[in-house]
Protein backbone atom coordinates (compact mmCIF):
# COMPACT_ATOMS: atom_id res chain seq x y z
CA UNK A 1 0.00 0.00 0.00
CA UNK A 2 1.08 3.10 -0.88
CA UNK A 3 2.43 6.07 1.86
CA UNK A 4 -0.09 9.05 2.17
CA UNK A 5 1.39 11.72 0.64
CA UNK A 6 2.14 15.33 2.41
CA UNK A 7 0.37 17.18 -0.12
CA UNK A 8 -3.08 17.40 -0.07
CA UNK A 9 -5.34 16.78 -2.59
CA UNK A 10 -6.31 20.25 -4.23
CA UNK A 11 -2.81 21.62 -3.92
CA UNK A 12 -1.96 18.64 -6.32
CA UNK A 13 -4.62 18.59 -8.69
CA UNK A 14 -3.95 22.80 -8.80
CA UNK A 15 0.14 21.97 -9.34
CA UNK A 16 -1.21 19.75 -12.29
CA UNK A 17 -3.33 22.32 -13.54
CA UNK A 18 -0.80 25.43 -13.50
CA UNK A 19 1.97 23.24 -14.95
CA UNK A 20 -0.73 22.88 -17.97
CA UNK A 21 -1.00 26.48 -18.21
CA UNK A 22 2.63 27.27 -18.11
CA UNK A 23 3.85 25.03 -20.44
CA UNK A 24 3.76 27.21 -23.63
CA UNK A 25 6.08 29.34 -21.59
CA UNK A 26 8.75 26.92 -21.40
CA UNK A 27 11.14 25.22 -24.10
CA UNK A 28 10.04 21.84 -22.59
CA UNK A 29 7.80 19.92 -20.39
CA UNK A 30 10.37 19.47 -17.76
CA UNK A 31 10.89 23.01 -17.57
CA UNK A 32 8.08 23.94 -16.81
CA UNK A 33 7.45 21.50 -14.08
CA UNK A 34 10.53 22.21 -12.26
CA UNK A 35 9.10 26.37 -11.93
CA UNK A 36 6.14 24.96 -10.49
CA UNK A 37 7.87 23.25 -8.24
CA UNK A 38 9.93 25.73 -6.88
CA UNK A 39 7.18 28.44 -7.05
CA UNK A 40 4.63 25.97 -5.19
CA UNK A 41 7.49 24.86 -2.70
CA UNK A 42 6.91 20.95 -3.62
CA UNK A 43 10.48 19.16 -2.69
CA UNK A 44 11.05 17.62 -6.16
CA UNK A 45 10.20 18.26 -9.10
CA UNK A 46 10.11 14.71 -10.06
CA UNK A 47 7.31 14.68 -7.78
CA UNK A 48 5.34 16.91 -10.03
CA UNK A 49 5.95 15.32 -13.01
CA UNK A 50 4.90 12.05 -11.43
CA UNK A 51 1.46 13.79 -10.34
CA UNK A 52 1.31 15.09 -13.90
CA UNK A 53 1.72 11.63 -15.52
CA UNK A 54 -0.96 9.98 -13.41
CA UNK A 55 -3.33 12.81 -14.32
CA UNK A 56 -3.12 12.22 -18.39
CA UNK A 57 -2.72 8.36 -17.64
CA UNK A 58 -7.04 8.54 -17.65
CA UNK A 59 -8.29 11.00 -20.11
CA UNK A 60 -5.56 11.00 -22.50
CA UNK A 61 -3.16 8.08 -22.47
CA UNK A 62 -3.73 4.58 -22.01
CA UNK A 63 -2.79 3.28 -19.61
CA UNK A 64 -3.53 1.19 -15.77
CA UNK A 65 -5.21 4.21 -13.22
CA UNK A 66 -4.15 4.24 -10.02
CA UNK A 67 -7.37 2.59 -8.45
CA UNK A 68 -7.23 -0.55 -11.03
CA UNK A 69 -3.49 -0.54 -10.15
CA UNK A 70 -4.27 -1.01 -6.17
CA UNK A 71 -6.57 -3.61 -6.92
CA UNK A 72 -4.58 -5.43 -8.88
CA UNK A 73 -2.03 -5.99 -6.23
CA UNK A 74 -4.98 -6.68 -3.86
CA UNK A 75 -5.98 -9.78 -5.99
CA UNK A 76 -2.60 -10.91 -6.72
CA UNK A 77 -2.24 -12.93 -3.25
CA UNK A 78 -5.71 -14.22 -3.56
CA UNK A 79 -4.21 -15.35 -6.92
CA UNK A 80 -0.77 -17.02 -5.79
CA UNK A 81 -3.36 -18.70 -3.30
CA UNK A 82 -5.48 -20.34 -5.93
CA UNK A 83 -2.74 -21.52 -7.98
CA UNK A 84 -1.43 -23.39 -4.77
CA UNK A 85 -4.65 -25.00 -4.20
CA UNK A 86 -4.85 -25.96 -7.71
CA UNK A 87 -1.51 -27.75 -7.92
CA UNK A 88 -2.39 -29.48 -4.88
CA UNK A 89 -5.59 -31.21 -6.31
CA UNK A 90 -3.69 -31.78 -9.26
CA UNK A 91 -1.35 -34.10 -7.01
CA UNK A 92 -4.41 -35.46 -4.96
CA UNK A 93 -5.92 -36.38 -8.82
CA UNK A 94 -3.15 -38.32 -9.47
CA UNK A 95 -2.28 -39.97 -7.08
CA UNK A 96 -5.82 -41.43 -6.84
CA UNK A 97 -5.45 -42.18 -10.31
CA UNK A 98 -2.54 -44.18 -9.05
CA UNK A 99 -3.84 -45.70 -6.03
CA UNK A 100 -6.57 -46.75 -8.04
CA UNK A 101 -5.04 -48.51 -10.94
CA UNK A 102 -2.79 -50.31 -8.07
CA UNK A 103 -5.59 -51.36 -6.46
CA UNK A 104 -7.08 -53.23 -9.82
CA UNK A 105 -3.63 -54.81 -9.96
CA UNK A 106 -4.21 -56.34 -6.31
CA UNK A 107 -1.14 -53.90 -4.97
CA UNK A 108 -0.59 -51.89 -2.14
CA UNK A 109 1.50 -49.17 -1.50
CA UNK A 110 3.70 -48.41 1.91
CA UNK A 111 1.94 -45.61 4.35
CA UNK A 112 3.87 -43.82 6.59
CA UNK A 113 2.54 -42.45 10.31
CA UNK A 114 -1.04 -43.05 11.63
CA UNK A 115 -3.68 -43.94 8.89
CA UNK A 116 -6.24 -40.77 8.52
CA UNK A 117 -10.11 -41.82 9.30
CA UNK A 118 -12.43 -39.78 6.98
CA UNK A 119 -15.06 -42.40 7.76
CA UNK A 120 -16.13 -43.69 11.75
CA UNK A 121 -18.72 -45.90 12.03
CA UNK A 122 -20.66 -45.88 15.60
CA UNK A 123 -20.59 -48.34 17.69
CA UNK A 124 -24.04 -49.56 19.05
CA UNK A 125 -27.51 -50.57 18.56
CA UNK A 126 -29.09 -47.29 15.81
CA UNK A 127 -25.53 -46.61 14.28
CA UNK A 128 -26.00 -49.35 11.53
CA UNK A 129 -24.52 -48.65 8.23
CA UNK A 130 -27.15 -46.99 6.02
CA UNK A 131 -28.52 -49.76 2.95
CA UNK A 132 -27.07 -49.66 -0.43
CA UNK A 133 -29.63 -48.08 -2.03
CA UNK A 134 -27.98 -48.11 -6.02
CA UNK A 135 -26.48 -51.57 -5.23
CA UNK A 136 -23.46 -50.33 -6.53
CA UNK A 137 -24.91 -49.59 -9.77
CA UNK A 138 -22.92 -45.82 -10.74
CA UNK A 139 -24.89 -45.59 -14.39
CA UNK A 140 -27.74 -42.77 -14.37
CA UNK A 141 -30.06 -43.19 -17.47
CA UNK A 142 -30.73 -39.58 -17.30
CA UNK A 143 -28.99 -36.10 -15.91
CA UNK A 144 -29.54 -35.46 -12.27
CA UNK A 145 -30.62 -38.77 -11.64
CA UNK A 146 -27.70 -40.23 -9.63
CA UNK A 147 -24.72 -38.48 -8.02
CA UNK A 148 -21.85 -39.98 -6.25
CA UNK A 149 -19.91 -38.38 -4.13
CA UNK A 150 -16.24 -39.23 -1.94
CA UNK A 151 -14.85 -37.45 1.26
CA UNK A 152 -11.31 -38.04 1.35
CA UNK A 153 -7.71 -36.58 2.35
CA UNK A 154 -4.24 -36.07 0.63
CA UNK A 155 -0.92 -35.60 2.91
CA UNK A 156 0.64 -32.60 2.10
CA UNK A 157 4.25 -31.26 3.61
CA UNK A 158 2.14 -28.39 5.31
CA UNK A 159 -0.10 -31.11 6.57
CA UNK A 160 -3.42 -32.79 5.41
CA UNK A 161 -5.84 -31.47 2.63
CA UNK A 162 -9.32 -33.13 2.52
CA UNK A 163 -11.11 -33.06 -0.69
CA UNK A 164 -14.81 -33.47 -1.61
CA UNK A 165 -15.43 -34.92 -4.83
CA UNK A 166 -19.37 -34.89 -6.45
CA UNK A 167 -20.09 -36.14 -9.68
CA UNK A 168 -23.27 -36.13 -11.69
CA UNK A 169 -22.68 -39.69 -12.96
CA UNK A 170 -24.82 -39.15 -16.27
CA UNK A 171 -23.00 -36.09 -17.67
CA UNK A 172 -19.64 -35.74 -16.22
CA UNK A 173 -16.73 -37.73 -16.50
CA UNK A 174 -14.42 -35.01 -13.78
CA UNK A 175 -15.71 -34.78 -10.51
CA UNK A 176 -16.34 -30.86 -9.16
CA UNK A 177 -14.25 -30.33 -5.85
CA UNK A 178 -13.81 -28.43 -3.05
CA UNK A 179 -10.84 -28.91 -0.70
CA UNK A 180 -9.96 -27.84 2.94
CA UNK A 181 -7.89 -28.27 5.80
CA UNK A 182 -10.92 -28.83 7.62
CA UNK A 183 -13.16 -31.72 7.76
CA UNK A 184 -15.73 -29.62 8.06
CA UNK A 185 -16.37 -27.89 4.79
CA UNK A 186 -19.23 -26.18 1.83
CA UNK A 187 -19.05 -27.77 -0.93
CA UNK A 188 -21.87 -25.89 -3.08
CA UNK A 189 -21.76 -22.07 -2.48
Amino acid sequence: MARKSPYPAEMRARAVRMVGEVRPNYDNEYAAIKAVAARLGIGSAETLRKWVRRAEVDPVRPGIITEENEQIKALKPENAELRRANEILKAASAFFAAERIMRQDGLQGTRRGRKIRTTIPGKGPGHERAADLICRDFTAPAPDRRWVADFTHVATLAGTVYVAFVVDRHCSPNPDFAHSVLKIMRICS
